[in-house]
């Protein structure tokens, strides 16, 4: 055993040395042309002829994605890839037990397929369909899904659970010090529903106070006293803190929708069944997904601002692009895979378009809107190109016109109030654009909703 770990560690050496030695004479290549601007004196240099092709198609990216010589990023990928670097992503994501190791494989798959490289999108498709390796490969990613969805409801049941004992020791001090009232009072009962959506309203408006208060001055913390403060402070850290098999979705997800860029078909259908003795829908399990982080398995959808808040909401959006990336092409079996599943996936969709998402929309309203857009992106996505109204149908009898045309109006009055605030502009996504996509949204419903009529 130690004689195979000392030839592992001296060919890793090995290889170590030869990259060091590529990299330096690549350095002097690239600043002698720099400092020089001689870009024609090393040209016929072994690396300068490995490094200084360029793209044969495909490449999207130009400018200050490429450097003086000419190497775009397409070229850089390309060349990872030739070398075996998606066969070792795909190795690492199938073998290791290092969550370490995992996310960074995965982040290693992400800039490799980034700008939609449709090679490395084949080069994984190899690896996964003719080498044999796919049935494991996603089980390790549906198992990752499934660790994370656990991790969210245990997360939320605890937080519901703590608070509804805490209402418990407040109810019995009121009785103690009012007697009279409690009785009084004793006829009044509360469904249990309605228990649990006010129990996670408090909870919502804890955290969103203690979020406020620290923005507002970060020093109160240093003047609270006494074990109450201390404690309610180190309970609202853990709450908005995701644990770490929440987090490492999001790059899962990016990989997954990366997979499917520029309508890869052969790659949306392998997501959903990899006609194996056992298959790992991905996108049925990212739908499930979408409906935990937002907690509809919880109660009802007018409480997703309890959910979804400035820790968690790049993840909410990430998983609605990969969505839409799953189903965009048409692939017309993603999309009837989403529509018709038994989870609250279209409502959830639905709900982040017409409700308000509070207390996000009172202090990140950027943020909300990006949510609305992408959700409104992948109702369009799930009827996309459709010979039949089916999918239409589901949404439109989920929906309420009424709202959809409020929220539509909203988002202009938004837009121009932007407009008249801050001329110069900036990244963020503009409330014009959310209002558009919704108004199209609309105009197909108001189609489907004329043929059903007739």
């Amino acid at each position: 055993m130690r004689g195979m770990i000392s030839l592992s560690t001296f060919s890793q050496a090995q290889v170590s040395l030869q990259l060091w030695e590529e990299g330096s004479n690549l350095r002097k290549i690239l600043l002698n042309r720099y400092f020089k601007g001689d870009h024609g004196s090393s040209i016929g240099s072994p690396v300068s002829s490995s490094y200084g092709k360029t793209a044969q198609g495909g490449g999207s990216f130009s400018g200050q994605d490429s450097d003086k010589s000419g190497v775009s990023m397409h070229d850089i990928q390309c060349l990872l890839d030739k070398e075996g670097a998606s066969e070792l992503v795909t190795d690492v994501i199938v073998s290791t037990k290092n969550d370490r190791i995992f996310s960074e494989a995965i982040l290693l798959g992400i800039a490799l397929l980034e700008g939609g490289n449709t090679q490395i999108q084949y080069s994984f498709y190899q690896q996964l369909n003719e080498h044999k390796k796919s049935e494991k490969f996603f089980k390790v990613l549906y198992d990752r899904m499934k660790t994370a969805q656990q991790e969210i409801r245990s997360t939320v049941t605890v937080n519901t659970v703590d608070l509804g004992t805490k209402k418990k020791d407040e109810d019995n001090d009121v009785s103690v010090s009012l007697p009279n009232k409690r009785v009084r009072d004793s006829n009044l009962h509360l469904k249990e529903g309605m228990k649990g959506q006010l129990t996670e309203a408090s909870t919502a408006t804890s955290k969103a106070y203690c979020l406020y208060r620290r923005e507002m001055d970060p020093e109160i913390d240093l003047m609270s006293s006494g074990t109450d403060a201390t404690n309610a402070e180190e309970k609202s850290s853990e709450e908005i803190t995701m644990s770490p098999t929440i987090v490492i979705m999001q790059p899962i997800l990016r990989f997954l929708q990366l997979l499917c860029e520029n309508h890869n078909r052969e790659l949306q259908n392998f997501l959903r069944n990899q006609n194996n003795k056992t298959n790992y829908n991905l996108v049925c399990e990212t739908l499930q997904f979408l409906d935990c982080i937002c907690g509809s398995t919880t109660g009802g959808l007018g409480l997703l601002g309890l959910y979804i808040n400035e820790k968690n909401v790049a993840l909410v959006n990430q998983t609605l692009e990969s969505l839409t990336e799953y189903c965009q092409g048409p692939c017309h079996e993603n999309q009837s895979c989403i529509a018709t599943h038994e989870s609250n996936g279209i409502d959830i969709i639905i709900a982040l378009i017409l409700n308000d998402i509070n207390p996000l929309g009172k202090y990140c309203m950027d943020l909300v809107l990006q949510l609305k857009n992408n959700a409104s992106k992948l109702l369009l996505a799930i009827m996309e190109s459709r010979h039949d109204s089916e999918n239409a149908e589901r949404i439109l009898f989920n929906m309420r016109p009424r709202e959809l045309v409020d929220v539509m109006k909203n988002a202009y009055n938004q837009g121009l109030e932007s407009d008249h605030e801050d001329e110069s502009g900036d990244d963020g996504i503009s409330p014009k654009d959310v209002g558009h996509n919704i108004y199209i949204l609309a105009h197909q419903m108001l189609m489907v909703g004329s043929r059903c009529c007739s």
